[in-house]
């Protein structure tokens, strides 16, 4: 597939699931990102990544700051 039609055929999904790219996936991924278009002339420096234990623990934190916001806004 070339870059053109992989763009017009991307799709948005509203919630991921698994499985998670992989560490080699995520590095092709992150290379094409730093050599994404860019017309503020900024760059991501690093990049992290969340997963297993960590991550359910961030989706905790989320969710309750969601309900803080909800209740103080």
């Amino acid at each position: 597939m070339d870059v053109l039609e992989a763009l017009r055929n991307r799709v948005s999904v509203a919630r991921l699931s698994e499985p998670a790219p992989s560490a080699e996936q995520r590095e092709q991924l992150f290379a094409a990102a730093l050599r994404a278009p860019d017309h503020a002339q900024l760059s991501p420096w690093r990049f992290l990544t969340v997963e297993g234990a960590a991550r359910e623990r961030l989706g905790d934190l989320f969710a309750q700051l969601a309900r803080l916001s909800f209740l103080c806004g």
